[in-house]
């Protein structure tokens, strides 16, 4: 998938009213990197945020 169809993909899956009220979402084809003891949070924290 080249980035713009990546980011088409992504706008055409976002809900017609949008994801939060008067704010714009910034979109990149490429994940943001994460260090690794970030990481790590994220995923230990996981459990707890569904």
């Amino acid at each position: 998938m080249t980035p713009p169809d990546s980011i088409a993909l992504i706008r055409q899956s976002m809900p017609p009213e949008g994801m939060f009220r008067d704010k714009e979402w910034v979109l990149s084809p490429a994940a943001l990197p994460l260090e690794k003891p970030v990481l790590r949070l994220i995923e230990a924290l996981g459990p707890e945020l569904r």
